[in-house]
């Protein structure tokens, strides 16, 4: 008799909302535990490929999560929520300062768009110059494998 569960390869849509004290794999965590009553340590699970899926009514992303050994879980489940497009997210314009790259200004994008993107949601590119207000405009490009933004 083997030790291991299946990880009900089921699939559960999550209501919820990024916000700029939230991490992404915690918050979805945390509303898969609340909406099947069994709790999801963030240390134990990860979400592997994030993509737009619109096969869901109400949703359009799919990630699977899948188990590491020491849960005793085998399989993996599919979850459905919502990602915010970067399309929806207008071009940024803010003080360059020293910024090199984008990177570089996460926690000032994350204050004016409210949303806590890390340096895993965005594909980094250099910034353009700053003009003669030492400002700079330039949009965001999301990450293949980012849980906030598509």
């Amino acid at each position: 008799m083997s030790n291991y569960t299946p990880l009900v390869a089921g699939r559960i849509g999550v209501n919820t909302t990024f916000d700029q004290g939230s991490n992404a794999k915690i918050l979805l965590l945390e509303q898969l535990s609340l909406s099947e009553g069994k709790y999801y340590n963030p240390q134990l699970y990860m979400f592997v490929n994030p993509r737009y899926d619109s096969t869901q009514t109400g949703y359009n992303t799919a990630v699977d999560l899948f188990p590491s050994v020491q849960t005793y879980s085998i399989g993996k489940k599919t979850i459905y929520y919502n990602r915010i497009s970067v399309s929806s997210i207008r071009t940024l314009t803010c003080q360059k300062g020293s910024a090199v790259n984008v990177s570089d200004l996460l926690s000032v994008i994350n204050n004016l768009i409210g949303i806590r993107l890390t340096s895993n949601d965005i594909t980094d590119q250099v910034l353009p110059d700053a003009d003669s207000n030492g400002n700079i405009s330039f949009n965001l490009t999301a990450s293949e494998n980012s849980l906030i933004i598509y």
